[in-house]
């Protein structure tokens, strides 16, 4: 087991994982520790007397499973403009204030009950001849270790509060502004992912833009090194084929075949970017996906 995998097991709580201004490798420690069952049942976290959905609760139904890696999916947010204004963020001290992140990450979780299973299993018996309403997706949660909001929020709560500055934005800038969502398994994203850090040193002054992790960095396929500090000889990273995506008009807009949750077909259309990994959807998307 490497150091970023055994932190990930041994903190205390899942909030208590986060490092701040290394969402990336947080969000990897809680998809490690998600996927291997380290499931907390404590009450949603209500700081700065933010009011929140009472929804939330919804997270911690004692009838809610985890289905491991088919619900758990990495997203990572950016713009075209590598610069997203959200609101609630624990960087700033006033969570009205927007921060204007040039990526984030978060985990998004579909919650399915034992009933919704059995259901399935019912249905696939008899030949899928009495499907539930496929435009009705199960519910979602998002755990966002770097926001004010409850931990975790239901996805429509999080998005009309987290994305709520793009209102105030004048019609000529927001595509520079507007949020794109790189979406993949949580899996995946364990297997893949590689960060040296390098993207938060600052060779000019020598010294860290922000303290890095205690822990070994993560290399991929549960892979570290124990050269965590030591610039002059850290390894490769691909952090950059995951934050930046875009939507240019010089790239073709596809229309392609999305699995509901539920286990329907719909039609959704992905942003296309130059690195093949996950879909990049817009908000919009997300929400029909997701919400």
């Amino acid at each position: 087991m490497t150091s970023a995998e055994h932190s990930a097991l041994s903190c205390p709580t899942e909030r208590e994982l986060r490092v701040p201004c290394y969402c990336e490798e947080n969000v990897w420690r809680l998809a490690y520790r998600r996927l291997h069952n380290q499931r907390e049942q404590s009450p949603p976290n209500h700081d700065n007397g933010i009011p929140h959905d009472d929804h939330s609760q919804i997270a911690m139904n004692h009838n809610m499973i985890n289905n491991n890696n088919p619900n758990l999916h990495v997203v990572f947010i950016s713009s075209e403009g590598r610069c997203c204004p959200m609101v609630g963020q624990l960087a700033r001290s006033n969570p009205n204030e927007p921060c204007w992140w040039d990526y984030h990450v978060i985990l998004l979780e579909i919650l399915t009950t034992e009933e919704d299973d059995d259901n399935d299993n019912h249905h696939h018996d008899e030949g899928n001849n009495n499907q539930r309403d496929n435009n009705i997706n199960p519910p979602c949660i998002v755990w966002d270790m770097d926001s004010h909001l409850s931990f975790p929020s239901p996805i429509r709560s999080y998005i009309s509060k987290t994305f709520s500055f793009l209102q105030f934005i004048k019609h000529e800038y927001k595509g520079h502004y507007e949020p794109l969502f790189r979406v993949l398994p949580a899996q995946e994203y364990l297997n893949k992912f590689r960060s040296d850090r390098m993207h938060m040193y600052d060779e000019s002054t020598d010294s860290w833009n922000a303290p890095p992790p205690s822990y070994d960095c993560i290399l991929g396929d549960g892979a570290s090194t124990d050269k965590n500090n030591h610039h002059d000889s850290l390894p490769s990273s691909n952090i950059d084929d995951f934050r930046w995506m875009t939507r240019s008009n010089t790239r073709t807009r596809m229309q392609m075949n999305e699995i509901n949750p539920n286990g329907g077909r719909t039609i959704a259309n992905r942003a296309l970017s130059k690195s093949s990994i996950g879909d990049v959807l817009t908000l919009e998307e997300l929400l029909k996906r997701f919400g």
